[in-house]
């Protein structure tokens, strides 16, 4: 059986306002010294908009800088020490401009375990107010280009067909289609 090494150092090799990268050096089991770099940052959060009279959920199109690449994803940000219903109803809005009159944390989970430590509370989001709809709400660094509402079969189609591609929505969409 493996057990966790010993931690004997630590330090942050990288870090600006949203995240750091720290390096810990781990003794193994054989008592050989190891680095081990991680991605350390703090808790997030997916909003899942659901329009409950049309069976509709929201997305955004968004180019995301590392992969070069515009792709779908749910609306999402950083827990900034404001509770997850705060916090959700503000990304929701910066990135649709949708108003969520009802938020219930449904589930979560960490990203990537193995070279990230964030964790991400994924929120339902009901009693939606569109009328505001719009991308001009988002923060400067943003490229959110579209805001679209898809229907559920169309989502689950989109899924089997490897068009949603963001692995924190797909995550967030699973523990939404298990619910039943």
């Amino acid at each position: 059986m493996r057990t966790k090494g010993k931690k004997i150092d630590k330090k942050t090799v990288y870090r600006n306002p949203w995240m750091k990268i720290e390096e810990i050096i781990v003794t193994s089991s054989n008592a050989e010294k190891q680095p081990y770099v991680f991605l350390s940052k703090g808790p997030g959060v997916v909003v899942i908009a659901l329009d409950e009279t049309t069976d509709r959920l929201f997305f955004i199109r968004e180019f995301r800088h590392p992969i070069a690449q515009n792709i779908w994803q749910l609306p999402a940000g950083s827990l900034q020490k404001k509770s997850i219903a705060s916090e959700s109803k503000k990304e929701l809005y910066e990135e649709t401009g949708i108003v969520a009159k009802k938020i219930k944390r449904i589930g979560g989970f960490f990203i990537a375990p193995g070279h990230e430590n964030s964790y991400v509370h994924v929120v339902l989001a009901t009693n939606l107010d569109t009328s505001a709809l719009s991308i001009s709400f988002q923060e400067s660094n943003e490229t959110i280009t579209k805001v679209v509402e898809v229907e559920l079969d169309e989502v689950r189609r989109m899924i089997r067909k490897g068009e949603l591609k963001c692995g924190i929505s797909l995550a967030a969409l699973s523990i939404f289609f298990s619910r039943g």
